[in-house]
């Protein structure tokens, strides 16, 4: 066994801040009071840790991802264990508590696969959310009988009152009914539980936090009959073996990615209730086939949809204004869509990569249209504006400004020739991405200057486009950057292909 030497620890008023050590057991000086945020963390190569008699805190992160401490005693003066404290350490088994102990942080023991019990001693008076979330070895959670604060009822963590329920151990499976005490559910309860199958919320749960679901991988039924307000951020969050759920009438916010990556999921009734649906709500709900958005929603995040590529059609509400960024990014089956007759702006790649989507109806009220927001929709044959639409114009079924001079989307649909309007004095960014033109004719007698950056032609077969110039002028679009690399021919006035 090795001796620790003192000048591998880096000491501050008593707190210890860094090891610098290559130790796999370690010793701390009996003169350190706390370890320090990430003092420890990600050294792999600790297998113990010896704590001095003297410490009362363990701040946030201190042990982090130390996947090879499997063992650490904790001292009885330790009143505090900080939010991620031993997050990650998944050889460690065992880790008894202090009668000292009041505070454990948020995630504290989070993604400790391997620890098999706990038990929170009577002077424990805060749990932070996810404290054991991921802890797949845990079959059960037992509180001492004189704590004041919290209850354990069957392996599973209550407030005292039983009004709230702080924690499901993960290592407990199959079916789970909610008690009716319940009127709260603390975030990442159920973080992690990766052999529960099914679970059933009461009437009387009316706040949930966040991130109560997330990587339940065998989750298949949820039930809720409570009077619930919002579905939590990342709630669901892949949960993939998730089919379908109903979500209550009560409901009028589905937090941020309250569904992401719920891969099994194959349809969703969202309630007349919900007016906002959060920032990647739904994204890569790959198998989503079938989703109603009510008309009282008149918020959509971005990402919302992003990644759903079963996805056949949807229906956006009148009272939407903004479709964000990357909404309907990756809906590979997205065949059609119709846009609200009040939507103000389409944000950047909102329908990037759409593929199947045919065309798009652009209503007089929008103003705005971000870069790449039709990009890679490769089936797009043409874009139409409202007539009056102060910003924007069609011609040929082509994206404009309002004076024609700058040339916003090609749809990527189109094939054959095209010909370049001479008063365009602009190319957007993207402009004919992943169009298979095979003949591009410009006008200009001085090449418009674009670059490489403003991926004007990304994914086009250059190759397989011949750009057609004016007589006289093929040099100077050989020497131009990015005209350059198409093969060019020469044309006359009356249509005449001619060499220089």
């Amino acid at each position: 066994m090795s001796v620790c030497s003192f000048s591998q620890f880096v000491i501050k008023f008593g707190v210890l801040t860094d090891y610098t050590g290559e130790d796999s057991v370690v010793t701390v000086p009996s003169n350190v009071v706390a370890i320090g945020e990430y003092a420890f963390s990600n050294k792999n190569h600790i297998t113990a840790v010896r704590l001095p008699a003297t410490i009362k805190s363990i701040e946030n992160w201190a042990f982090a991802f130390c996947f090879n401490l499997s063992e650490i005693n904790l001292p009885d003066a330790l009143t505090n264990i900080g939010n991620g404290a031993f997050f990650g350490c998944r050889n460690l088994r065992s880790i008894p508590l202090p009668n000292s102990l009041k505070t454990i942080g948020a995630s504290a023991f989070s993604n400790c696969t391997r620890l098999t019990s706990i038990h929170i001693p009577l002077s424990v008076e805060d749990i932070g959310d996810g404290a054991f979330a991921g802890c797949n070895g845990l079959s059960g959670i037992a509180t001492d009988e004189y704590n004041t604060s919290y209850y354990a009822a069957d392996g599973v963590l209550y407030s005292a009152d039983q009004s709230r329920l702080v924690a499901f151990p993960a290592g407990r499976g199959g079916r789970f009914d909610i008690p009716e005490t319940v009127k709260k559910i603390s975030g990442a309860a159920f973080s992690g539980c990766m052999y529960l199958t099914a679970v059933s919320i009461p009437k009387n749960v009316i706040i949930i936090g966040s991130e109560l679901f997330q990587y339940c991988s065998r989750l298949q039924e949820v039930s809720i009959a409570g009077n619930l307000i919002t579905l939590g951020s990342r709630m669901f969050y892949n949960c993939h073996s998730l089919q379908q759920i109903t979500i209550p009438g009560s409901v009028t916010s589905i937090g941020e990615s309250a569904f992401a990556g719920c891969s099994s999921l194959t349809s969703c009734n969202i309630p007349s209730s919900v007016s906002n649906i959060g920032a990647y709500a739904f994204s890569n709900c790959f198998n989503l086939k079938k989703l109603f958005i009510p008309g009282s929603t008149n918020s959509i995040g971005v990402g919302a949809f992003e990644g759903c590529k079963s996805l056949t059609s949807i229906n956006i509400p009148a009272a939407v204004t903004r479709i964000h960024e990357f909404t309907f990014a990756e809906c590979a089956s997205l065949q059609s869509i119709t846009l609200p007759v009040n939507l103000t702006e389409i944000g950047f790649s909102a329908f990037i990569n759409c593929k199947n989507l045919q065309s798009m109806h652009i209503p007089a009220s929008v103003s705005h249209i971000g870069t790449q927001a039709f990009q890679g929709c490769t089936s797009m044959t043409s874009i139409r504006v409202d007539t009056g639409n102060p910003d924007f114009v069609t011609p040929d079924g082509v994206l404009f400004n309002s004076d024609r001079t700058a040339l916003l989307v090609f749809p990527a649909g189109r094939v054959g020739s095209y010909t370049i309007p001479i008063e365009v004095k602009e190319l957007g960014k993207g402009a004919f991405a992943f169009t298979s033109l095979s003949e591009l004719v410009v006008e200009w007698a001085k090449p418009v200057a674009i670059s490489s950056s403003d991926l004007i032609f990304q994914g086009v077969p250059l190759n397989d486009c011949t750009l057609i110039v004016p007589k006289g002028r093929k040099i100077a679009y050989q020497n131009a950057e990015v005209w350059g690399t198409f093969p060019i021919e020469v044309y006359t006035r009356v249509g005449i292909s001619a060499e220089e």
